[in-house]
């Protein structure tokens, strides 16, 4: 008995994506054969586990390979790209000056809104607030909430003022517009300069107000210890009246409410401030909230300001979701802060860049005509992000990632395997900042299966058993922080699914039947809560793919048993 699957591995906002059978989305870049049927003992490990609790029964060593030198590594990155591009300097200087014209652009969008004096100018901060710490054993501060019940960033009549602009406009379909953020049912957003501009001009100077006497002087008091704020001016450069129909949600689908996925922000700092309290669930979950052992931390809730008119804030590239709305209506007002610096050669600071590179690699990739060029456009884009933030993760992981690819279309074996290595080691580095991300842990298992695959084809010697171990862990850790995620109310569904059959079908290539039966269990029980239509029939493909190869697993095992 044989069956063949074709696993895609697409690369959508730079996390691995797939669909089996050959559908394939038009986000998928690569493709990797895998087949696998009965053949007896061929698998590294007994299939002897009874259940699959997205736990390991120890702590595994997952930090084991972190004692990698940066520099060296960032070095062999470079000359990497010294060889494939010949005029990589200018290549560089272009992107650059690329997005410091994207966020040129960005700043006269909400330009009547006015921006920070200098800290040496502006007020003091009278606002008195508590910091909200990651969940580890030596925490860092990942965000801030208002605490005095007396000081709201905004009153009942500027918050009145809001809400009544965004329901006009909301009324008039015609005028309902989005430029960037996620769009789905029971979910409704307005720009607050089109709000200002269009149904209310009052809220200007309201918002001006509010800025200028309680939010700049905040901002400026709460991050001076992480930015520099020497000569740097705060602006907002999008601001956003979102609102969580949790009513209107149920009604189009069946999901855990009204929210948004895991995400990063454009801009320096994020501030949400809670505009009505007529609601359940919802709120902030930070990605740093979770807990980086291999456990459920039963204690973590989401981030919810104290009341209306105060505010939840933290740095923009802190990812986060918006927790499921349940029940009623909740709105919010976001403000996306960018900065420009006053005296300096470069206006724009060093965060902005790396939010714009990497939020604009894929855009300025399909613009090349050839794969191999895309390919080395994300890595360039992305190793331009670690320079200008070297403590950024995620912009390792894209790198790696980006690395990855190109390791699949390099002809040349040996030098495949390098570029895989390299690729590998970035992730790691991205492991090391952002323990907690699940995508990323998915990733870093699929790049040890390629390493393995690689090297066999190259004739290599590597540790098939190490191997397997580190790929379990990771694919187990991803699954754990995805079920963390999952049961605070954040919808994960599509990374979850991912992972799961990423992690089933290994276990399937191995022969372990019962491991992969456990892991591809999930999907009889589980719901999509898909953001859009494009990625609802995505899931829905991978989760008709992921029952049809459980069906395999179970008729395999019958077989084997009889």
């Amino acid at each position: 008995m044989h069956l063949d699957y074709l696993l895609i591995l697409g690369v959508c906002a730079e996390s691995a994506a797939f669909s089996i059978n050959g559908l394939i989305s038009k986000n998928v870049a690569l493709s990797l054969s895998h087949s696998y049927s009965i053949r007896g003992s061929s698998h590294l490990r007994s299939s002897s586990i009874p259940s699959m609790q997205y736990e390991t029964s120890t702590q595994t060593k997952l930090n084991s390979d972190l004692n990698i030198n940066i520099q060296n590594l960032i070095e062999k990155v470079d000359i990497f790209l010294a060889g494939k591009i010949g005029s990589v300097e200018q290549e560089k200087e272009s992107i650059v000056k690329r997005i410091d014209e994207i966020h040129a652009k960005d700043l006269e969008f909400c330009s009547p809104f006015i921006s920070s004096k200098l800290r040496k100018d502006s007020k003091q901060n009278s606002i008195s607030y508590e910091r909200i710490y990651s969940n580890e054993e030596n925490p860092h501060p990942i965000a801030i909430r208002t605490t005095d019940v007396t000081q709201p960033l905004l009153d009942p009549y500027a918050i009145h003022a809001i809400r009544d602009a965004a329901e006009t406009q909301w009324r008039d379909k015609n005028k309902s517009s989005s430029r960037f953020t996620y769009q789905r049912k029971g979910n409704y957003e307005a720009h607050l300069i089109d709000l200002a501009t269009n149904v209310n001009p009052e809220l200007l100077s309201i918002v001006n107000t509010a800025l200028e006497d309680r939010i700049y002087p905040l901002v400026q008091d709460v991050y001076s210890d992480i930015i520099d704020l020497e000569d740097l001016s705060f602006q907002i450069y999008d601001s956003l009246v979102i609102r969580y129909n949790a009513t209107e949600a149920k009604l189009f689908s069946n999901t855990i409410g009204a929210g948004q996925p895991l995400h990063r922000d454009l801009g320096i700092v994020s501030v949400n401030i809670m505009l009505n309290e007529e609601f359940e669930g919802g709120g902030t979950l930070l990605e740093n909230q979770l807990s980086r052992n291999d456990v459920v931390d039963e204690s973590v809730e989401p981030l919810k300001p104290i009341g209306a008119g105060h505010a939840v804030s933290h740095l923009s590239s802190e990812r986060h979701a918006g927790v499921g709305t349940t029940d009623g209506v909740r709105d919010i007002l976001v403000m996306f802060l960018t900065a420009t610096r006053k005296n300096a050669d470069s206006k724009v600071p060093s965060l902005e860049r790396t939010a714009r590179l990497k939020s604009m690699t894929r855009k300025h990739s399909l613009e090349f005509g050839s794969n191999h060029d895309a390919i080395l456009c994300r890595i360039l884009h992305h190793r331009l992000a670690t320079k200008y933030t070297p403590t950024d993760g995620e912009a390792y992981q894209y790198l790696g990632m980006s690395l990855r690819d190109y390791a699949k279309i390099e002809e040349n074996q040996s030098h495949a395997l390098d570029i895989m290595l390299l690729a590998i080691r970035c992730l790691l580095v991205a492991f090391e900042r952002n323990p907690c991300d699940g995508r990323l842990s998915n990733n870093i298992a699929l790049s040890y299966e390629n390493l393995l695959s690689m090297a066999n084809k190259s004739g290599k010697s590597i540790d098939p058993i190490e191997m397997d171990s580190r790929i379990v862990s990771f694919y187990r850790r991803a699954m754990l922080l995805h079920q963390q995620c999952d049961k605070i109310g954040c919808d994960v569904s599509f990374d979850f699914d991912c992972a799961t059959l990423n992690f089933g079908l290994y276990e399937a290539n191995q022969d372990l039947f019962v491991e992969a039966i456990n892991v591809l269990e999930r999907f009889e029980s589980s719901v999509s809560y898909a953001t859009n239509e494009e990625r609802n029939e995505q899931q829905d493909r991978m989760r008709n793919d992921a029952l049809g190869l459980l069906e395999f697993c179970r008729r395999t095992l019958t077989n084997k048993i009889r």
